[in-house]
Formats: C-alpha cells, structure tokens, sequence
C-alpha cells in the first residue's frame, strides 16, 4: 500500500487486542534505541507493515472512552485482522479502561511523533568496510528512503539502500559493503531531505545524530 506519510491518514475503525509479550525490539530490532517514555509498543496488521516501513510510527489511539493515547509501532502481527493493532500491556491498560486483556474495538490514525532531537543512524553489530547495515531511529514520520554516497567510491552517484523487511536495518542490494565513512540523505514522506555528512559505517552499534528530523 503507497502512503504519503505528509498527511496524517483517515482514522481506521478495528480492533485493539493484546497478547501480553510485545516489547520494543521485536521485528523493529530497536536494540540500541531506547522506547520513548510515553509510547507504548504496538505490533502493526501485516496489510499495512510495508516491508518494516512503518517501524517507528506513532499512533494516536481511541477506546471506548474517547481519550486519545499514544503508541509506537515496534513488531509485525500476523495474526491480526487487516488494520488492527496489537497493544502492549501498558498501552493496552490505558486505551481500554484497565479491561481484562482481549479484543476491543478502537479507532486510530498515525501521527508525527513531535521529538525534539535529530534522527539517529545506529549501525548494526559486525558491520565493517565489506559490510553495511544502518537503522534510522527516531524519525518524527517514516522515512521514504535512506542514500549513501560512500567517501572512499570514485563514483558521486547516490546509493540506495534497502529497508530489510525482517529487522528494519537498510543495505545494499548486493549486501556488499561500502567503505568506513559516507554521506547519509534521508527523504522524508513529504519530500523533504536530510543529508548528513561523514557518517561512520564500520563501527559496530555506532550511533551518528543526523542534522535534521521529517
């Protein structure tokens, strides 16, 4: 499904369930970036997880009683109805009211996560110069896509690399590795593009702030 992460989309009308084992890290892999506070982990309905796309997503949820509340997604859920949401313990305790844990029917939307603090690019452990990995965190809205222009290639053209479905780190397409530093552009889902400079690329669970945030 093509999304335009600019706008917010139309609330959905499903379900909200919980299975009591969600965390932060799951299919997301968020091992290095810590859950903001305020955010409970969601698991996304597999018609709309888009290749771990929407990894990192807020959402903005409303229960029975109307209140809004706010999550994020983490992990995929295979055995959840098209648009549904599994909830973890504590969010799930908020937007039902404290219900037994079940099945409940909500509404929701995706939101800007409104952070304050750049974007973060966290390599994978055992990346090196023959092997690249990089996970973008932290991003206010999903991205549309992660480029790299390695220092050490003769070549100036842009690289880009690829969203893997099953732990949200981006790499080449050959897996091939692309040297210890480079320039790293995002664009962002309404178009906008953060490049940043000097980038270390063979430094296992390095952490680089990007200049910006979508």
């Amino acid at each position: 499904m093509a999304t335009n992460w600019g706008r917010q989309l139309a609330n959905w009308q499903k379900w909200g369930l919980t299975l009591l084992t969600l965390t932060l890290r799951f299919s997301c892999l968020f091992e290095k970036w810590p859950q903001p506070p305020g955010l409970g982990a969601i698991a996304m309905a597999s018609n709309l997880w888009n290749s771990s796309g929407v990894c990192g997503a807020c959402i903005s949820i409303n229960g029975p009683s109307g209140e809004a509340h706010q999550g994020i997604v983490s992990d995929q859920c295979p055995s959840c109805k098209e648009y549904s949401l599994d909830l973890a313990p504590d969010l799930w305790s908020l937007v039902s009211n404290n219900k037994t844990p079940g099945v409940l029917n909500i509404s929701w939307e995706f939101v800007s996560c409104n952070f304050s603090t750049p974007i973060q690019f966290i390599n994978k452990d055992g990346v090196s110069n023959s092997s690249t990995s990089v996970q973008v965190d932290g991003s206010n809205t999903p991205i549309s896509s992660l480029e790299v222009l390695p220092t050490a290639h003769d070549s100036k053209e842009w690289i880009k690399l690829i969203r893997q479905a099953s732990s949200n780190f981006f790499q080449p397409e050959d897996n091939a590795g692309l040297g210890s530093i480079g320039d790293l552009r995002i664009t962002c889902g309404d178009g906008k593009t953060i490049v940043t400079n000097e980038v270390n690329l063979d430094q296992p669970f390095g952490i680089t702030n990007a200049t910006g945030n979508c």
